[in-house]
């Protein structure tokens, strides 16, 4: 007990595609077990990005806990599983999802939806700090815009709530 607030936790949520079971492990993390700081989630479920309507419930009930979420990609079906022969296609890919994840939760308005859930985004943000300018350019586009949730403005402002992880970004350009 005497370190009991300096160590904590994530819960981990099951996968996000059996909403009701999503449903019930965040009711029994926060209002019975009550000991995690926050639940890890995945960049995506099956093909759907986090922002998809179907996942709408789920980010309800974490804005009604006040969640913090700390966001990490899982497995991915990239092919090849090795750039150039030798390296892990993660330590490519991973960032990317992260990335794409961000881009998704941003212009379909969940993160604008939930404003007392706290998102970490791992691999320091991924490729955000370089792309997030990007896709707000993309919002400029008349069919993108139309399909958005967010104007431009607000892309801006809801990509500034992110946290990022930095516990493996060492370099200076990372960081």
């Amino acid at each position: 007990t005497r370190y009991k607030s300096r160590i904590g936790f994530f819960g981990v949520l099951p996968d996000w595609q059996d909403v009701d079971g999503t449903l019930a492990e965040i009711d029994f993390l926060f209002k019975e077990q009550k000991l995690c700081s926050g639940v890890t989630v995945y960049t995506t479920y099956g093909e759907k990005l986090l922002g998809s309507r179907k996942f709408l419930p789920i980010w309800k009930k974490l804005q009604a806990y006040k969640a913090l979420v700390f966001l990490h990609p899982g497995v991915l079906d990239v092919k090849p599983k090795f750039i150039g022969n030798g390296i892990p296609q993660p330590i490519i890919d991973y960032p990317l999802a992260t990335t794409r994840a961000a881009v998704d939760l941003v212009v379909t308005g969940t993160v604008r939806a939930c404003p007392d859930v706290e998102i970490i985004l791992s691999h320091a943000g991924g490729a955000l700090p370089f792309l997030g300018s990007r896709a707000i350019g993309g919002l400029s586009i008349p069919a993108a815009a139309a399909k958005s949730s967010v104007t431009s403005a607000q892309a801006f402002e809801d990509f500034g709530r992110f946290f990022f992880d930095i516990a493996l970004s060492t370099s200076p350009a990372q960081l």
